[in-house]
């Protein structure tokens, strides 16, 4: 939030809401104060890449759902 704060005019490019409506300085003074919980992510991506995730200390919970053979060569 920090980051898009001091970027405005690039988020405000890419942004599905009309520039009065992002309020990007209040949203992040509202995380500064209050946080932010995630309870969830998805993460796709090669498994040797995965599995070097499986000791960080922000993962509590890993689960496997759809697996899809990829050409990575292609």
């Amino acid at each position: 939030m920090r980051i898009l704060s001091t970027h405005e005019k690039t988020v405000n490019k890419v942004a599905m809401l009309p520039a009065g409506q992002l309020n990007l300085d209040k949203r992040y003074k509202y995380v500064k104060d209050n946080g932010v919980k995630v309870y969830g992510i998805v993460i796709t991506g090669p498994s040797k890449e995965l599995l070097k995730l499986q000791n960080s200390p922000h993962v509590r919970y890993a689960t496997l759902g759809d697996i899809e053979v990829w050409n990575w060569f292609d």
